[in-house]
């Protein structure tokens, strides 16, 4: 009887964890796009940016979404993608992304942002009496540090910016909610990287 409760939970829980993912992928969180361009062969992958996890962070969650994206024609760098969407009013409206550091079993790596962050709002929405902002930036490292940060005991980011810094613990696959991180679609993500499948653009 215990064991057939054990497995009923195990079952209920992993249905849980995909329906999260599920709900995430609806918002265009964490979603992988694999496209082969029908002009000159060449092939992009792209993760929508996901959550990263800090569990100082408060119930908010921490500001910064963590994506990728990587092209055939540089296929030994990928660009880390950070996004914000924000509400004007409402704790920090745009985020100026400055440069990314990556500490990875204790070895620290830093990169800067490939320019300035990208600022973006919806207008005023007179139903809800506010501005949704957005802000977006990159930073571009070698895929074999992104092999590195999945595949290492302990992987904490930095992402610094113009209002401070915010620390991500990137080795946390998913919270403990059983919400997924971004580490967890990443690692979908280098598995479409060095796979071969494609839908034509």
């Amino acid at each position: 009887m215990n064991r057939f409760f054990l497995m009923v939970c195990v079952f209920w829980l992993a249905g849980c964890a995909n329906m999260a993912d599920s709900m995430s992928a609806l918002g265009g969180v964490g979603v992988i796009s694999e496209k082969v361009s029908d002009f000159d062969g060449s092939r992009n992958v792209k993760l929508s940016p996901a959550f990263l996890y800090n569990p100082n962070a408060g119930l908010l969650g921490m500001n910064t979404r963590l994506g990728a994206f990587w092209n055939s024609e540089a296929p030994g760098f990928v660009a880390l993608l950070l996004e914000n969407d924000s509400v004007s009013g409402y704790g920090i409206s745009y985020i100026n992304y400055e440069s990314i550091d990556i500490n990875i079993d204790g070895k620290k790596l830093s990169f800067d942002t490939d320019g300035g962050t990208k600022f973006d709002n919806s207008g005023y929405n007179t139903a809800s009496r506010t501005i949704y902002t957005n802000s977006k930036n990159s930073a571009t490292v070698p895929v074999e540090t992104l092999k590195a940060m999945i595949n290492a005991k302990d992987c904490r980011l930095r992402i610094n910016t113009g209002n401070g810094y915010e620390t991500a613990y990137f080795s946390e696959e998913k919270t403990p909610g059983g919400n997924s991180t971004a580490k967890h679609f990443l690692r979908k993500f280098m598995d479409k990287v060095e796979g071969n499948n494609a839908e034509s653009i």
